[in-house]
């Protein structure tokens, strides 16, 4: 009895201190799980073929925020793939991915709501590597006002010290994190990172922590600030400044592009999961010969009843 009450008490021990530690910041990385309409602009694009994977991150491959219920901003190299055989970047295939918004998991899909077809996609012209990557995502038709919301762009030119934001993303699984993020000046920005043209430098506020992935949002003021291009890793542990593109520079270029028609596509794709696959059988027009798997449960029933028959007999005789 000591000894179960023993290790009763060891796992209520390790169930609280796990329970506790997914429910509660850790104050030293300051990553927390977002909790639902908390940031209603957050978007994931994901690769279709990689929906139903067996890691629930349903493919994703970038983050995104929306400016717009129909437009989506994301970093440049997201949307352009490198092609083999014309030997140059060009536009993944639209209908081979969609976009997800409405929810901080990944796994709750399953609303027609929560997912739109890609109708196009638009990288800055000039992109090159990093330098000028940002593109917009064109969805094929608007998400609902009760399902996401759009944020508008804005800009804190070159702050003198900091200027406290949120950066956010699914980098770590499928569950959507954020953290407290300074965004600090160029000058500080060009001696911690290899910075570019149109960029801005944010830290973890405490040093450490760091959740976006590319295309994924920093947020200051109420205004998406910046796109962010994982020119570092940007991981839980990550201590190195992180660039975002400075979108507030690309507002004219991104108006334009929100201002061109939109192709009209067909229904959005299902969420349902794939069917299950089963092995057919071949049958031949011969009748089958009983073979010993059918004559077996049968045989072993007659052997049942003799040896009971026999037991029977020794016992009436003794």
């Amino acid at each position: 009895m000591n000894k179960f009450l023993f290790l009763f008490v060891i796992v209520f021990c390790v169930t609280k201190t796990s329970s506790s530690y997914a429910e509660e910041p850790n104050e030293t990385r300051r990553i927390t799980a977002a909790v639902e309409n908390q940031f209603p602009f957050m978007v994931s694009l994901q690769e279709i073929s990689e929906i139903h994977n067996i890691l629930n991150i349903r493919g994703h491959k970038c983050g995104g925020v929306l400016v717009t219920l129909q437009h989506a901003l994301t970093a440049a190299s997201c949307i352009l793939q490198y092609s083999s055989s014309q030997q140059q970047l060009v536009p993944i295939d639209r209908d081979e991915y969609r976009v997800f918004a409405g929810s901080v998991s990944l796994t709750n899909d399953s609303s027609p709501d929560r997912v739109r077809r890609i109708a196009n996609t638009t990288a800055h012209p000039e992109f090159n590597q990093n330098q000028h990557n940002i593109g917009v995502i064109i969805l094929g038709s608007p998400f609902l006002h009760t399902t996401a919301a759009s944020i508008s762009i804005g800009d804190i030119g070159n702050p003198a010290t900091f200027v406290q934001c949120t950066g956010m993303g699914w980098q770590l699984g499928p569950r959507l994190m954020y953290n407290t993020m300074a965004a600090i000046n160029d000058t500080l920005c060009s001696r911690l990172t290899q910075s570019v043209p149109n960029t801005l430098c944010a830290l973890p506020a405490t040093g450490v922590g760091c959740v976006g992935e590319a295309g994924s949002p920093l947020v200051c003021q109420n205004h998406v600030i910046g796109v962010h291009i994982s020119i570092s890793a940007c991981t839980s542990t990550s201590v190195g400044a992180q660039l975002y593109v400075c979108a507030f520079r690309y507002i004219t270029w991104i108006n334009t592009v929100i201002a061109l028609p939109i192709p009209e596509l067909g229904p959005e794709p299902s969420t349902a999961p794939p069917p299950t696959t089963t092995t057919t059988t071949t049958t031949t027009t011969t009748t089958p010969v009983p073979g010993a798997a059918f004559m077996f449960q049968p045989g072993m029933t007659l052997l049942a009843v003799m040896v009971v028959a026999q037991t029977m007999k020794a016992s009436l005789i003794n």
